[in-house]
């Protein structure tokens, strides 16, 4: 395969996609008081709720840098995909884009970047990441992928229900 498909850690693929090569994954950090807890496979989801409860601030969130996307962009990869959190709720989305102008301004090759604003979270991500592998492991040309991404995307609507409002409470 000649493409590649980062998604940030508000991703929640399923694991037999996070194991394919052609995954990688941008992580975002969070910040409870004087701990930090980086979102990858190691994260202690236990010991995050915890710590949220018991800190009197709110939890701060940082998204991957400009330089963890760029990173992400090196290897033999011609055609590379980035779907990112809404970028009315996190910096992610115009972390990728000033990496990918970071990237073609620094590495003069002539690789397809595309940044996919998911508009929502989790679960639109996730959607939007696979419909990108379905068009793409099929050899569609990279254009192609691209607009029938988006004309999907269009129609994602996101709903969801939260357990406790507690960490909202800021």
């Amino acid at each position: 395969m000649s493409f590649k498909i980062i998604v940030d850690s508000c991703c929640d693929l399923p694991i037999e996609y996070r194991k394919m090569e052609c995954f990688e994954t941008a992580s975002l950090s969070i910040e409870v008081g004087e701990h930090n807890f980086y979102d990858d496979e190691n994260i202690d989801l236990i010991k995050l709720v915890e710590t949220m409860k018991s800190c009197p601030t709110p939890p701060k969130t940082a998204c991957p840098s400009p330089e963890d996307y760029m990173n992400k962009f090196k290897g033999d990869f011609q055609d590379i995909y980035v779907v990112t959190l809404s970028s009315k709720l996190s910096g992610s989305h115009n972390s990728a884009v000033l990496a990918k102008n970071l990237y073609k301004e620094e590495f003069n090759d002539n690789k397809n970047i595309t940044i996919f604003d998911s508009k929502s979270a989790s679960s639109a991500e996730v959607s939007i990441a696979l419909k990108i592998y379905e068009l793409a492991s099929t050899g569609m040309e990279y254009d192609r992928v691209v607009s029938e991404v988006l004309a999907y995307a269009k129609n994602i609507k996101t709903y969801f229900v939260l357990e406790s409002l507690d960490t909202l409470r800021w």
